[in-house]
């Protein structure tokens, strides 16, 4: 009796793009899987057997092409091995058997999937060759996770279950350790050797936890720097275990690329994976789907944005130290707030919130003008996370972590609307105060504080937190300081090195201005920093810096020192670029 799971499998085989070339691997999958027949390989059919030799032939075709994400044939000899360590048959001689058969071979991969019954895109077939009866099983919404259990419930031979189960178990025990430390998306597989060697010294940890990380330049290097970046923060350091792995891998691998990986080494990290139920693929499918449906035509809030501010918000914690880190948050709450900042502008239409407004769009009646776009942004984010196949980051979650996590995300990409900036602005500076004088009432209790100087508030939260979490002002700083950062995120172009911040500078004129000139074709009141004809970018830049973006960070530098003395310094020197720039023009 002949058991078809291919399309569990091919998930397993990072077969996640819903595109004609990947779907044809999926279907080239649905081949080797009916190698799952039984302990006898022997027992397939002429067509099956005359499927699997076109299915080499095409291959061999394909192995031409050195780009290729991951060719036919590395899927059919990983397959293989898999097998052979697992199921004991004898597919060896049966794929030799294949290649020797002289009858007509198929020559579509739909002619493939005509020889026997395969995943097609919601439906699973089942065929025995033995007593010619197919049967079929419609899968209208099934979690992927639960694919598995209802084929084998709907399979009445007790023998064929238990024998699946027992090969399925095996085969899940023997990929399940190897995700962590050897799993990549599709996307680095794709890349040269080359390539991924530059991409390994910046996606290192060191390099991204630097606050003058070039988000632009890896960008450079790949289409998908959001997917990338969050793989390597989120995964880490098990991504660039895996990245090290998969160059060392590569045969044309040099020197240069076997001493940079082999340099690499391990600073502070998160390490998600050691409390958590970390499920790298999951997180690179979601991944993935937000990057596609960020614009990437927009000039300014696309997925290099978003990687950007990605980034920066792990930047941030960084600087915050491990010392105190940990005693603070919980790995859900960092975890979290670093998955918003993936797609907290997505399916960001590049008009802001004023213009939805004016226009009266289907965004502003459905989210009542109240933060529209941040609204919608969350939405389609937990949309995605919750409803779309193979994206369930918090797989295997209790559920109170997973309502925790979804509001620590909502919260944060709220926080994000520039509209209630002053606002929030003011409760953050009030909570600092209060927490403030609570750190000079415990330095002046301490006899050991012979100078009487105050405690450092991070200290404080760190100890506060760590022992109770009866402090009402500490707790409500904490809370407000997670969101506040991503908030800071993303308006940190100022804050960035001179050549990013005037790079970034022209990005977001450029789409104000086009939603200027959209705004004056439709008959709509140009919204402010829109009219290209009468804003100025040096002008632009003096104001956002000096009233929104310098007492932003110099807020944020009296809990995190480093962000005073490291990061407040680059924007006094952008202030100063755009001053200077101002004297220059007429």
């Amino acid at each position: 009796m002949k058991i078809d799971i291919s399309e569990n499998r091919a998930q397993q085989l990072d077969v996640s793009r819903d595109d004609d070339s990947l779907w044809d691997l999926q279907q080239c999958t649905a081949v080797l899987e009916s190698l799952l027949e039984n302990d006898n390989s022997d027992a397939l059919a002429p067509k099956q057997l005359d499927a699997i030799r076109r299915l080499r032939s095409l291959a061999a075709a394909s192995s031409n092409d050195v780009h290729a994400p991951e060719t036919i044939e590395e899927k059919f000899e990983s397959l293989t091995v898999t097998y052979r360590r697992t199921i004991g048959g004898r597919i060896s001689e049966t794929i030799h058997k294949a290649e020797q058969e002289d009858e007509g071979a198929s020559h579509t991969y739909q002619d493939i999937l005509d020889n026997y019954g395969a995943v097609i895109k919601g439906s699973v077939k089942f065929h025995s060759t033995k007593t010619n009866l197919t049967k079929e099983i419609q899968l209208r919404g099934t979690p992927s996770g639960n694919r598995i259990n209802l084929l084998i419930e709907n399979y009445k031979t007790g023998g064929a279950r238990t024998l699946l189960q027992e090969r399925l178990s095996t085969i899940s025990s023997s990929t399940s350790d190897l995700q962590l430390d050897q799993y990549c998306p599709a996307e680095w597989k794709q890349l040269a050797t080359e390539t991924k060697t530059k991409l390994v010294g910046l996606l290192s940890w060191e390099n991204l936890s630097k606050w003058d990380f070039n988000i632009v330049e890896l960008a450079d290097y790949s289409s998908d720097p959001l997917l990338l970046v969050g793989w390597a923060i989120l995964c880490g350091p098990m991504a660039q275990e895996a990245m090290k792995r998969s160059i060392l891998a590569e045969d044309d691998a040099n020197d240069e690329a076997e001493e940079l990986v082999g340099n690499m080494t391990k600073s502070y990290h998160y390490n998600f994976h050691e409390s958590m139920n970390i499920n790298p693929k999951n997180i690179c499918n979601f991944l993935r789907e937000v990057e596609l449906r960020y614009k990437h035509d927009n000039p300014y809030h696309n997925n290099v944005h978003a990687a950007d501010v990605t980034q920066t918000t792990h930047a941030f914690f960084q600087l915050m130290e491990e010392r105190y880190i940990m005693h603070i948050y919980d790995r859900i709450s960092i975890f979290s707030i670093l998955l918003a900042a993936t797609f907290h502008d997505i399916d960001h239409p590049g008009t802001n919130n004023l213009f939805q407004q004016n226009a009266m769009t289907r965004l502003s009646v459905e989210y009542n003008d109240v933060s529209i776009l941040e609204n919608m942004h969350s939405a389609v984010g937990h949309s995605l996370l919750y409803n779309k196949e193979g994206c369930d980051v918090f797989e295997g979650w209790d559920q109170n972590d997973k309502i925790h996590a979804r509001s620590i995300m909502t919260k944060g990409i709220l926080g994000t609307d520039m509209s209630n900036h002053f606002a929030h602005s003011e409760q953050f500076d009030s909570l600092v105060c209060q927490v403030s004088k609570l750190a000079r009432g415990i330095s002046q209790d301490d006899s050991r504080n012979q100078r009487d100087e105050p405690q450092p508030i991070l200290l404080i939260l760190a100890k506060t937190l760590d022992e109770t979490d009866e402090n009402k002002e500490c707790n409500q700083l904490a809370d407000m300081l997670l969101k506040f950062l991503l908030h800071a995120a993303d308006i940190s172009n100022p804050a960035k090195k001179e050549k990013l911040s005037v790079y970034w500078a022209k990005c977001v004129l450029s789409e104000f201005f086009s939603q200027g000139d959209k705004e004056k074709e439709m008959g709509l009141p140009i919204s402010p920093l829109c009219d290209r004809k009468a804003v100025k970018q040096h002008e632009s830049q003096i104001g956002f810096i000096k009233f929104v973006v310098q007492p932003t960070f110099e807020l944020l530098g009296k809990i995190i020192p480093r962000i005073q003395d490291e990061v407040v310094p680059t924007i006094e020197k952008n202030l100063e670029y755009w001053l200077r720039e101002k004297k220059g023009c007429p």
